[in-house]
Order: structure tokens, then sequence, then C-alpha cells
């Protein structure tokens, strides 16, 4: 019977917390509710008063000092007392108290301003330069102060635009906010002007703009782009692959990171996008001269303008038609003590190897070479150099396209490497003729001193 009972407490005792209260402690009291005898309420709070025993508890209740009861602790729940908010709060020195940050994507009133001695301190400068190797790097940062601005440039790459699937015009009334919420999109909003981020103008098209509060940060302005985006035609981006962009990076010695300075702010709108974009808030109409946040096809511009931009540096290898093409490939692992296993070669429009190199069972130089049976007699892989090559002969214009190069590694991750290979076809013999059309050849002439000669060189085939 013991164990049973023992058993059954460890059952019951299994989601059991252990509640305590101190002397002060504010608590809310269980009891049944007067209309409804079945249902319950709580009443409070009250004040702990004393403890009695182990888990009984004297509470007194404000206004009924003299009706001081004793419960017991399941009877008893802790009150939490919601948090009072300052509307004025007066200090000593004003100068202290820092001015409010809309964590709104801000324009600097210095934008090539920074701090070297930041810069210098936080990454440990002095432990890895000396004097002379850290005076270069504060010239060079300084000769090329504007590409770290704050205020954000202006490609010339792309525009974006908004496709409607209704023309039914989107027309709204601000929403109302306080003097106080006002003025913080006022501010930024006159900067945004002053730089031509946004305009004073006006539309048949209007979103209203919305102040987001949220308790810990600073308010923010936010478009309500949501009615506009209903109607807006779907344009659809991929977003890069995360495995495929490390694997394109990690044969490099050295990573560079670069973060835009307001990225969607760096993008113009179209005429039309302008329109239909416009904004409208409770002391003015704008319309946005630069890509705002919020809009439904924002992330599909910039990812394509980001691919376009990133295209071009994958490294171009030039080759003349009928001559050679010789492509690198850095096959050195990260670690000392790894080592290439595998290392095949593709082109972008074929998914099936060009090239294997199986160095699973051997060193390199005695591995096994495996060239695709439809180029085997002018492809080869050269190991016996640093970087080893693929040389391509007897090149044809169809051989333009990118190659990737592949190396597995028997322990770090598979290394991936792509050139661009362009092939230049020249151009025919050029054909020397007349002002008649007749063919030229050898010497010509003789033609007397102070003679006008017309030639026409025709040339054809070439890319």
């Amino acid at each position: 019977m013991l164990e049973m009972q023992t058993k059954s407490k460890m059952r019951c005792d299994r989601k059991a917390i252990k509640r305590e209260f101190s002397e002060g402690d504010l608590v809310l009291v269980v009891s049944t509710s007067k209309p409804n005898k079945l249902a319950v309420e709580c009443e409070g709070p009250g004040k702990i008063e004393k403890l009695l025993f182990e888990t009984n508890y004297i509470v007194s209740f404000e206004g009924k000092k003299d009706q001081n009861q004793v419960y017991h602790v399941t009877m008893l729940k802790p009150y939490h007392k919601r948090q009072e908010m300052v509307d004025l709060m007066i200090t000593e020195d004003i100068s202290d108290v820092e001015d409010m940050d809309e964590n709104f994507p801000a324009i600097d009133s210095e934008p090539t301003l920074f701090d070297f001695q930041e810069i210098k301190e936080s990454s440990s400068l002095n432990d890895k330069l000396n004097e002379q190797q850290i005076q270069e790097l504060h010239d060079l940062l300084l000769k090329f102060k504007k590409i770290y601005s704050n205020k954000p440039g202006k490609t010339d790459l792309v525009m974006h635009g908004i496709q409607l699937i209704e023309n039914t015009p989107i027309q709204c009334k601000p929403y109302r906010i306080s003097p106080r919420q006002t003025e913080i999109p006022k501010t930024e909003f006159d900067k945004m002007v002053k730089h031509k981020i946004i305009e004073i103008g006006d539309s048949d098209y209007t979103s209203p703009m919305i102040l987001v509060e949220v308790a810990g940060r600073d308010s923010r302005p936010c478009i309500d782009y949501r009615k506009l985006n209903k109607i807006t035609k779907t344009q659809f981006f991929p977003i890069p692959n995360i495995e495929q962009r490390v694997e394109t990076v990690a044969a490099t010695k050295y990573i560079s990171v670069l973060d835009l300075t307001k990225r969607y702010w760096q993008i113009p709108l179209t005429p039309n996008a302008q329109r239909l974009a416009t904004f409208v808030t409770s002391f003015g109409t704008f319309r946005p001269l630069r890509m705002p946040f919020g809009l439904k096809n924002a992330p599909f511009t910039f990812s394509k303008m980001m691919a376009e931009i990133l295209h071009g540096y994958i490294p171009v290898i030039v080759a003349v038609a009928g001559n050679k093409a010789v492509i690198p490939c850095n096959v050195t692992a990260p670690l000392q003590e790894d080592g290439a296993s595998m290392i095949l070669w593709y082109r972008l429009d074929n998914p099936d190897p060009i090239y294997t190199l199986d160095i699973r069972k051997t060193a390199i130089k005695s591995a096994q070479h495996f060239p695709s049976p439809e180029i085997q007699d002018r492809i080869r892989f050269d190991v016996s150099v640093h970087p080893p090559v693929l040389i391509i002969s007897s090149v044809v214009p169809e051989d333009a396209e990118i190659y990737k190069c592949r190396v597995d590694l028997r322990r770090s991750r598979t290394l991936l490497l792509q050139s661009r290979l362009e092939v230049i076809v020249p151009p025919h013999e050029p054909i020397i003729m007349d002002e008649y059309g007749q063919r030229l050849r050898g010497v010509i002439g003789p033609f007397d001193e102070g003679s006008t000669l017309t030639f026409i060189c025709d040339v054809d085939g070439g890319k």
C-alpha cells in the first residue's frame, strides 16, 4: 500500500512547481464566483503579511485590513503589476538625454565621416600591422572615403517598375497620429526630400503612412502598401542557393564582405511606379523616387540586380579560334593535412562532366584521367603545373561557355571554381578594291603625284 501511495504521489507531482511567497509580495486569491458558484474568479491584489507553517499565508487587502484571512498556497497566484508609462522625465543635465532615433533608413548629416581610431582598436591593427602599414591603410581609406558614405548612391543598371492586374485606383486617407508621432516621420521625410529619395507631389494612387511603435525599440515610419500589393502582378526571381555560394568562395584565401548602404534606396523607380507608390501622411503627399520598402516585387528587383552585378565577376579566359585555351583550377586544399580525392570539369550547359581526374587511390601525378568521349581528342588536364590547367586544343566558337572545376576534398567542403571562356573568331582575309569595285592585288600603280585615290576595304566574318 505504501509503495502504491509513493508511485501515485510521484505521478501527481511530476509537473508540480514549488510556490513560495515573501512578506510584501502581491498575490491574487482564487475564490468562487458570486453569480455562479461553479465558476472561479480571482480577487486582489492582496499583500502577503505573514507566513504560517509551510503552506499557509496571511493575506491582507487594501481597505480590509481588519479582515485578514489565512489562505493555502494553492489558492494564491503571483500578481504582476503592469509597467507604468512615464510621460515626462526631467534630468539635471539635459545634454545627457539622447535624441530619439527612428530606426528608419536614415541619412547621416556627415555621410563620409569615419573614425579610423575606432577601426584601429576594434580590429586590433596594432597586433597585426606595423606603423607604416597602418598609415598606408589610413591613407587608403581616406582616399576612397566616399565608398563608406551613409548616403545611398543611385544605380543605372535597373529601374523598379510596377505592373497591375487591374486598373482600379487605390486611394487611401492618412491614418490619424498624435502631434508627438507626427514629428518623428516629418523630420526624416525632410531629409529624404533634400537628398531626392522622395519628392512632394500628388497622384491618383495613394497609400497611407503608419508609425510602428514596438516596446524596447524606437518608432519607425512604414508605408502600408497592402492594398497596392493585392493588385500588383507577382514577379519571381530565385534566391541564390547558400551552399552553392559557399562552394564558390571556399577556394579563396580572403573573403570580403560588403554591406550596401540602404540597398533599396539605390534603385530608382520608373515614372509609372512613382505614381503608383505615392503615399499620403497627415502633413502632405509624397512621391518616392527610389524603391521603398514594402513593395511586393522589391526583393525581385534587388535580387535580379545583384545577380547581374555579381555575374561579371567570373574570371574570363580569352582564346582565339583554332588555337588552344588554358583554364586554371586551384586544387589546393585549405587545410594542410587535407587533399583532393576527385576533380571534375563541367560545362554550364551540360550536367555530365567533360573531364574527370580520379585521385582516390593514388597521387595526383599518377591519377587516372577520364575525358569525355565527345571531345577526348581535344582536351587534357595538365597537373604538372601549378595551378593545374584544363587545355582545350583547336578551339571552336562552340567552346565558348562557363566552365566549372569541382574539387572533392577528403575532409573539407567541396571547392567549386568557375571561369568563362570567350572565343575570338578572326575575320576572313580583307579584300582591297578601287572606287569601281575592282579587286586590287599585289603592287598597284604607278600614280601621278597629287592624284586622288579611293580604296575600299571589305572584311567579313569574325566575332
